[in-house]
């Protein structure tokens, strides 16, 4: 919303929206609908939502320009707060599926931000 924080930096990044972060609960709903446990795909959804916004609060808190690479935050902030936003409500994660999602979410990341440079979505490919 195009919104300063005290310290007269942006809040977010210009690529976050109250539509995107419905979405994205949304998105994390519809998943557990088809997999069974709505609570948790809405718990999760709101969770990487979180994580996301959380994220680019920060840096822009760091001066990181927008759409550079963060690796901590952009990778692992938005699926860490998913996996606690579920475990407050009681949804356990086993340490095997832990070490798959640690391995596999900066993996996906970078794939799909490649496909999204080559569907020209995004600038720059990271």
């Amino acid at each position: 919303m195009g919104k300063n924080w005290v310290d007269r930096k942006r809040v977010f990044g210009d690529n976050k929206s109250v539509e995107g972060f419905v979405a994205g609960v949304l998105a994390g709903l519809v998943t557990g609908l088809f997999l069974g446990n709505p609570l948790k795909g809405f718990l999760m959804g709101s969770g990487a939502m979180t994580g996301d916004v959380l994220g680019s609060f920060i840096k822009r808190r760091l001066d990181i320009p927008q759409g550079e690479l963060a690796p901590i935050l952009d990778q692992y902030l938005f699926i860490l707060m998913a996996l606690l936003f579920s475990y407050l409500a009681g949804h356990t994660t086993t340490s095997d599926q832990l070490v798959v999602i640690l391995i596999a979410t900066p993996i996906l990341h970078v794939s799909s931000n490649y496909v999204a440079y080559l569907l020209k979505i995004r600038q720059k490919p990271l």
